[in-house]
């Protein structure tokens, strides 16, 4: 940050030259030394002070570190029975903050995927080479995502409110890691501890965070909600919906449609098709295969890893009225022997 400079007075130096660095006494050679070697700008230029039988002379000064800094130096006639005149300047004192950064990220929830279905089937690729294929098919995938894709500021991230030291701490975490991946194994315990450390580091803070939060809501209740607002600002993405033609869209009242039909045919198994009574686990099982058999159908693509990995509900064996004693793991199967 710049430092502002502005000396203003009588320094009764009237044969003073700031032009050069030699000047009489050793004030006035000391001033103008530092004038000049400090790049200073000296902005009265005339004389100021005016007596009956000498011969006027610049003892007023108005000395700056910036040259932009004065403006308009206007020498009016003196007050009263002074023989100093009257300075009047422009004194130009401001603090341009740079404008932070603004990111934005793209805002899938509100794209058009119809429309950039539709635009991207009219793309016609001609006989070309590889490369000018794939340059064009890139081109055309950035001409729908500027046009079919709206953006929408990124908001700060949670690290960024984290104190210094939690954050120089993840910093270390990053280091290590990127040195973890080039060399090897040999930084696998460094890294690791460091990771525990930023996640013991980070509960912490976040449990006084939240204490302080609630002492300050037994006062102020808003504090709580804005909290909980700040909590709720990341939400969980959709599934990307097809239609009964097997076409992704995005139109809210397809989409509600499919919501209502298929949450209004949900049922579970009946009661006696449960040959353990009291099994909670299985009773997830009927539930999760009525729910799949019924739910809508998704995009393979975009299914989160889950409990779709553990194959419990693909597994005939496990899902079979018929084998559901016989089928479950040893662990559900000493419930009931």
């Amino acid at each position: 940050m710049t430092t502002i400079e502005l000396i203003v007075g009588s320094h009764l130096l009237p044969w003073t030259e700031f032009q050069c660095v030699g000047s009489s006494g050793p004030f006035a050679a000391a001033l103008t030394k530092v004038v000049y070697q400090t790049t200073w700008t000296q902005h009265v230029v005339a004389p100021t002070r005016y007596r009956a039988g000498q011969q006027p002379s610049l003892l007023d000064l108005v000395i700056t570190n910036e040259r932009h800094l004065v403006d308009q130096v206007t020498i009016s006639a003196p007050l009263g029975h002074s023989d100093h005149c009257v300075l009047t300047f422009d004194f130009i004192c401001y603090w341009a903050r740079n404008p932070e950064p603004q990111t934005w990220i793209r805002n899938f929830g509100r794209a058009d995927f119809s429309g950039m279905r539709i635009f991207l089937d009219q793309v016609k690729l001609g006989p070309a080479s590889v490369e000018d294929l794939y340059r064009t098919i890139v081109q055309k995938v950035h001409e729908a995502d500027a046009m079919f894709v709206p953006k929408k500021p990124a908001r700060s991230r949670m690290s960024r409110k984290l104190p210094k030291r939690i954050r120089r701490v993840l910093e270390k975490r990053s280091q290590l890691f990127f040195k973890k991946l080039t060399t090897g194994d040999t930084d696998e315990l460094a890294f690791r501890k460091m990771r525990n450390r930023c996640k013991s580091e980070i509960r912490q803070w976040n449990i006084r965070k939240q204490a302080t939060i609630l002492d300050l809501a037994r006062k102020n209740r808003n504090v709580l909600f804005k909290y909980m607002r700040h909590r709720r600002r990341n939400k969980p993405s959709a599934f990307s919906l097809r239609d009964r033609n097997g076409e992704p869209t995005s139109d809210p009242i397809v989409v509600s449609e499919f919501y209502r039909e298929h949450y209004a045919v949900l049922d579970l198994f009946p009661l006696e098709y449960r040959r353990l009574r009291g099994d909670l686990i299985l009773t997830y099982a009927l539930f999760g295969q009525g729910l799949a058999n019924r739910f809508l159908t998704v995009d393979p693509a975009n299914t989160r890893r889950g409990h779709s990995e553990r194959q419990l509900l693909n597994d005939k064996n496990k899902t079979d009225p018929g084998n559901l004693g016989e089928s479950l793991d040893p662990v559900y199967q000493s419930v009931n022997p």
